[in-house]
C-alpha cells in the first residue's frame, strides 16, 4: 500500500508519502509555508513518531518560499535531538552545492562578508513587506545553515555532495527505489551563474567560500527574485465556453525560473507501484531523462504523477504526456498565484490518450476548475475529477 497525503500548502507543495501497511517507510517532499507545517504537517509527524516511525528522506526540492518555508520552522523545532520525528537524510541543494565555476577559498574579505550580511537583511525586509514574515528562523538563517546548526544528515545518499542527475542515480531504501530525474549540472550552473552575477555587481571578482553567510544571502535573494517576478502563464479563459481541444494545443513560453530549473524531481518505485514527483522542474530536463529511460526499455507507466509547477502550462507539454501512461494526476495549489493551474495545462491532461480512465486530483476546490465536473466532458475524454487531501494506492 502507498498513502500520499497532499497538504494544503496554499500556492506551494507539501507531500507525505508512506509505504507499506504499517507505514514503515516515509518520504516527505517539501513543506509549503510555515503555516502549512504548523497547521497540518506537524500533527501528522507527531502522530507518525508516536507509532515509532521516522522520515527516511526529507526532500526540499528547491529554495522557493512555498516549498521551503515550513521546513525551516520544522528543523528549528525538531532541533538537534529531533524531538518531533527522526529524519534519516535531507536532500536539498544550496549554494555550496553549485560552485562549479569558481574555486572555494579559505577566507573572504571583511568587506565581502559585510556585503553578504547586508544583502541578506535587505531581502529579509523585502520578504516581510511581501507578507512572508514567516520566512526564517529567529536570527534569519537559511535552511542550509539550519541543517548545519542542528547536525542533520544532508545529502547523505550523495556522500554529502550535490543532488544531481547527470549520471543515472538509483537509490534504494529498504526495498524502495528512487530514480533521480533533475536537476542536472547545467540547470544548477544557470542558477549559480545568476548568483555570481549578483555578487560581481556588488564587488567585481567577489571571492567565494563555503561560509554559511553565502547560503543565507543566496537563499533570501533568490526567494525575493522569485517573489517579485510577475508573469501570467496562460490566457484568461471564461469557463463557460471552453474549447478543450484548442486549448490543449496552446504552447506557452518555457519556464525561465532558475530556481525552478534546480528543482529536485524523481521516480519512486515501490513493489508494483510507480510514482512520478516533478516538483517545479522544467519540461525539457524531464522529457529528456524520461526519453533516455524509455530508450533502455524502462516502462514509463505510473500510478501517480505530481504535475510540475502547480500545472503551469510552461512546465507541461503534449510531447511529455505522450511519453507516459498514468492513472492519477496530482495538482497542488490554491489557485491564487500566477494563474495556476493553467486551463491549457489541464486541457492537455484531459486530451491525453490513455488506456485507462484518468483521475485529476486537486488539494483545493478551485472555481476555475469547476468546468471539469461535467458528465459530458468526463465521458468524452475518459477522466474523473475530485478534490481531496489523501490518495491511497493498493
Amino acid at each position: 500500500m502507498v498513502k500520499v497525503k497532499m497538504f494544503k500548502a496554499e500556492e506551494g507543495d507539501a507531500f507525505l508519502i508512506s509505504f507499506g501497511e504499517d507505514q514503515n517507510l516515509n518520504i516527505m517532499i517539501d513543506m509549503g509555508l510555515e503555516k502549512t507545517y504548523q497547521n497540518y504537517i506537524k500533527p501528522e509527524l507527531i502522530n507518525l513518531s508516536s507509532m515509532g516511525k521516522k522520515i527516511d528522506v526529507l526532500v526540499i526540492s528547491h529554495i522557493d518560499k512555498d516549498h521551503i518555508g515550513g521546513a525551516l520552522k520544522f528543523i528549528e523545532e525538531n532541533g538537534e535531538d529531533q524531538s518531533i520525528i527522526k529524519v534519516e537524510d535531507v536532500w536539498h541543494n544550496t549554494y555550496r552545492h553549485m560552485q562549479f565555476d569558481k574555486e572555494k577559498i579559505i577566507k573572504v574579505t571583511k568587506e565581502e562578508i559585510n556585503e553578504l550580511k547586508a544583502l541578506k537583511m535587505r531581502n529579509k525586509i523585502r520578504s516581510d513587506e511581501s507578507g512572508l514574515e514567516d520566512i526564517a528562523v529567529e536570527d534569519g538563517i537559511s535552511f542550509g545553515s539550519s541543517l548545519l546548526k542542528f547536525n542533520y544528515n544532508w545529502n547523505l545518499a550523495f556522500k554529502g555532495g550535490t543532488v544531481c542527475s547527470d549520471k543515472l542515480f538509483k537509490h534504494n531504501i529498504g526495498g524502495l527505489n528512487i530514480i533521480l530525474l533533475s536537476p542536472n549540472q547545467r540547470k544548477l550552473k544557470e542558477l549559480s551563474k545568476k548568483w555570481i552575477e549578483k555578487l560581481d555587481d556588488i564587488i567585481y571578482g567577489f571571492n567565494i567560500s563555503d561560509e554559511e553567510v553565502f547560503d543565507d544571502a543566496f537563499e533570501y535573494y533568490m526567494q525575493n527574485e522569485k517573489i517579485h517576478e510577475r508573469s501570467v502563464d496562460d490566457i484568461c479563459i471564461d469557463g463557460l465556453a471552453l474549447d478543450i481541444e484548442s486549448l490543449s494545443n496552446v504552447i506557452s513560453s518555457k519556464d525561465n525560473s532558475k530556481t525552478n530549473g534546480a528543482s529536485i524531481s524523481f521516480i519512486i518505485e515501490y513493489k508494483k507501484n510507480k510514482l512520478l514527483f516533478l516538483g517545479d522542474a522544467h519540461e525539457d530536463i524531464i522529457f529528456n531523462n524520461l526519453s533516455e529511460l524509455k530508450s533502455i526499455n524502462y516502462d514509463l507507466s505510473f500510478d501517480m504523477v505530481k504535475v510540475s509547477h502547480h500545472a503551469s502550462n510552461r512546465n507541461i507539454s503534449n510531447r511529455l504526456l505522450s511519453l507516459i501512461e498514468c492513472r492519477k494526476f496530482l495538482i497542488s495549489t490554491n489557485g491564487k498565484m500566477h494563474n495556476h493551474p493553467n486551463v491549457e495545462a489541464i486541457s492537455k491532461i484531459i486530451m491525453k490518450s490513455s488506456k485507462q480512465k484518468k483521475e485529476i486530483i486537486f488539494n483545493y476546490n478551485l472555481s476555475k476548475m469547476e468546468f471539469l465536473d461535467d458528465e459530458f466532458l468526463k465521458s468524452k475524454y475518459n477522466y474523473d475529477y475530485q478534490c481531496c487531501n489523501e490518495v491511497i494506492l493498493p
